[in-house]
Order: structure tokens, then C-alpha cells, then sequence
């Protein structure tokens, strides 16, 4: 069975290795995009994309305060 491919979008390049290294090591394909523009191009040339999530340092910290 093919690895389930997730779109990962986030302007730091850090936070994309990180989180696209934690994904891959879990069994999933991970493309990556700089931004929202490159993300819908992917997205739309893409049709195997299962998933998607933007930046995750800023979601991070949202759940935090919402704590």
C-alpha cells in the first residue's frame, strides 16, 4: 500500500524539515509548501493529497493560550 501523502505548508523551513521528518518516520509522504500560493498550486496538481495543515508553531500556540 502507498504512503498517504500530506501537504505540510509553513514559512519556516525548520518547522518543515521537523514535522515532514516526524511524518515520514510515521509511514506518511510529506510534500512541502513555503507558502499558501505554492500550497493550492501542489494541492491542485496533486489529487493523491490526503491531508493538509499550515503552520503548526502557530496553532501550537493558539491551543496554549485556549488552555
Amino acid at each position: 500500500m502507498d504512503a498517504l501523502k500530506i501537504l505540510m505548508v509553513d514559512d519556516e523551513a525548520r518547522m518543515r524539515k521537523l514535522v515532514k521528518d516526524f511524518l515520514t518516520n510515521k509511514g506518511f509522504s510529506v510534500v512541502e509548501a513555503g507558502d499558501g500560493e505554492e500550497a493550492l498550486e501542489i494541492f491542485f496538481a496533486q489529487k493523491d493529497i490526503v491531508s493538509a495543515t499550515k503552520d503548526l508553531k502557530e496553532q501550537t500556540l493558539r491551543m496554549l493560550e485556549n488552555k
